[in-house]
């Protein structure tokens, strides 16, 4: 009897999705005829479109308790991840040996149950 139910569930499942698919596309509301439209401004004659200066800021995830250890209890630490900020960034744009980084982000620190700490 569950069989049966589960193949009549799946064949109206299947059937739903088919008509659905089928429907006539002229029916449906268009997005331009509520009213919520918005103009795009044409673009000003002899203006040139520039790229933007700014340079793209990288930012760098650090899971602090894998990242580097200081103390050698085998647990990345905030002291450890000290010693290594000339390896993400050492102020030298030229230098070429470190990572570039402009910015870091720390997973959490406290306990958890969870390895990642987001509990």
């Amino acid at each position: 009897m569950k069989k049966i139910l589960s193949i009549l569930l799946a064949g109206a499942m299947l059937a739903g999705c088919v008509l659905t698919g089928c429907s006539d596309s002229s029916s449906s509301k268009s997005d331009s005829s509520d009213g919520n439209t918005a103009k795009v401004a044409d673009p000003i004659e002899g203006v040139k479109a520039t790229a933007s200066t700014d340079k793209y800021r990288n930012y760098y995830e650090i899971f602090v308790n894998s990242f580097c250890d200081s103390n050698g209890d085998e647990t990345g630490d905030l002291q450890g991840i000290i010693s290594q900020l000339d390896y993400l960034n050492d102020g030298d744009p030229n230098s070429g040996d470190d990572l570039g980084v402009d910015a870091i982000w720390l997973t959490p620190i406290m306990p958890s149950k969870s390895y990642h700490k987001y509990d």
